[in-house]
């Protein structure tokens, strides 16, 4: 009994004591905190590695309106280890997938992804980088990790968590 009542004169000072509240707090912020943190970071990170991809098709389409893949006859692998040179810093190279193509109008390119289940269905995918005066497209598609589970159900196009990254470059090439 007297430990009760030495206990409820304890009571009061304890409910006073402001001692650890940034504590308490912290632990209760901290976890949402972080998460959005990891979030912020994620998506920046996606949009970064667009940006790359956008930057790496555009260049290595250059190469293609230009004529340049064309006097040089360079093979898909060579094309390929061209193109990655662009975007090794934040890629992985073995994951890109290309396709370019020849078309006899503009409307005739495909603007949406091709999948096939939870992988890029390249069935329909070519290496023709056509001669002068032609209509090129060249599209690159790279899957992406999504990270984040919750950052899953707003980005993932895949079963597997990963999102499908596309970029392309339509053009007419040079009269070479």
């Amino acid at each position: 009994m007297k430990r009760i009542r030495r206990l409820l004169r304890l009571l009061p000072g304890f409910a006073r004591s402001r001692s650890g509240t940034a504590a308490v707090e912290f632990s209760l912020l901290a976890l949402p905190f972080f998460l959005i943190v990891y979030a912020l970071i994620e998506v920046a990170l996606m949009f970064t590695a667009e940006l790359v991809l956008d930057k790496a098709t555009a260049a290595t389409g250059r190469l293609v309106r230009v004529g340049q893949v064309q006097r040089n006859s360079l093979s898909q692998s060579e094309f390929r280890t061209l193109a990655c040179g662009n975007v090794s810093a934040l890629l992985d190279c073995d994951k890109l997938v290309f396709d370019l193509r020849t078309y006899s109008s503009f409307d005739d390119v495909p603007t949406t992804i091709p999948m096939d289940g939870d992988a890029i269905d390249t069935s329909g995918f070519a290496y023709d980088y056509g001669r002068g005066g032609t209509i090129v497209a060249l599209r690159v598609f790279y899957k992406w990790p999504i990270l984040t589970g919750p950052m899953r159900e707003f980005f993932a196009h895949t079963g597997d968590g990963a999102t499908v990254l596309m970029s392309m470059s339509t053009f007419r090439t040079e009269p070479f």
